[in-house]
């Protein structure tokens, strides 16, 4: 009995841990999505979030506005560093996208910085 009940307290526990990694990167922690993301503060730096926008690109200076057509427009300042993510921004300059990157910098309210490391 005693083997029985320990084999379903281990089983419930692998299975809260297989179905919590689809809401946790392994390398950031949570992923935070929202469509205003105003409210990220200094204490959010090095979280990893989902964020849809309107993306600018001019050479190497990158941007995307989340919510350019209201009053609460976010700005992220995009950091790539790798040339062939480089290449795909450009491809969408104008147009709106979903980026998954790193918090770098969140010291104002309407202006964020993040490492930009995927395009959904």
């Amino acid at each position: 009995m005693k083997k029985l009940s320990l084999l379903l307290i281990l089983s419930v526990f692998f299975s809260i841990a297989f179905f919590a990694q689809e809401k946790y990167s392994a390398k950031y922690g949570k992923v935070l999505e929202s469509n205003n993301h105003s409210y990220l503060t200094e204490e959010s730096v090095g979280s990893e979030i989902k964020v849809t926008g309107l993306l600018t690109a001019k050479k190497n200076v990158f941007a995307l506005e989340e919510n350019p057509e209201s009053r609460s427009v976010v700005t992220f300042g995009l950091e790539v560093k790798k040339w062939g993510l480089k290449r795909k921004l450009r491809k969408f300059d104008g147009q709106k996208v979903t980026l998954v990157g790193v918090v770098t910098e969140a010291s104002s309210t309407w202006t964020k910085k993040i490492k930009v490391l995927s395009i959904e």
